[in-house]
């Protein structure tokens, strides 16, 4: 008898550890500007990586956009965690500074700009983030 609740706190101890595993899935980022970056360029950085030159979509993007939307944006992948956001300009000034949420059902975004910020929108497989000013 005591092996048989032995074996059943054994599993249950493995069900609880198991469901507490991180979960180490990417998901596809796509990063875009709103803004009017005729003038000024903004480049993007996340973690302090560049990750390249951010460019302005016509029409709000969401992820049924087409393709060719959807591919002109920086495109990243991210497990579930938090992550620093900057966009600097041509002069290498920061013009956004902040910070994304990335957790399994809820996202959020903060920070700090010259009249901008990040805005970041999606579902778990497919997340777009506005950097604007």
């Amino acid at each position: 008898m005591k092996q048989i609740k032995s074996l059943g706190i054994l599993i249950t101890v493995m069900a609880s550890l198991s469901s507490c595993m991180k979960d180490n899935t990417e998901h596809v980022f796509y990063f875009y500007t709103s803004a009017d970056i005729s003038k000024n360029e903004l480049n993007l950085y996340v973690d302090g990586n560049y990750k390249g030159m951010l460019k302005n979509i016509s029409s709000v993007p969401d992820c049924s956009s087409p393709d060719s939307i959807l591919n002109s944006m920086i495109i990243e992948q991210f497990r579930y965690g938090k992550y620093k956001i900057v966009a600097k300009d041509e002069n290498e000034n920061i013009v956004i500074d902040g910070i994304i949420k990335f957790k399994r059902n809820s996202m959020s975004s903060s920070g700090s700009g010259n009249n901008g910020g990040i805005s970041i929108n999606g579902s778990d497989n497919c997340v777009i983030v506005d950097v604007f000013i």
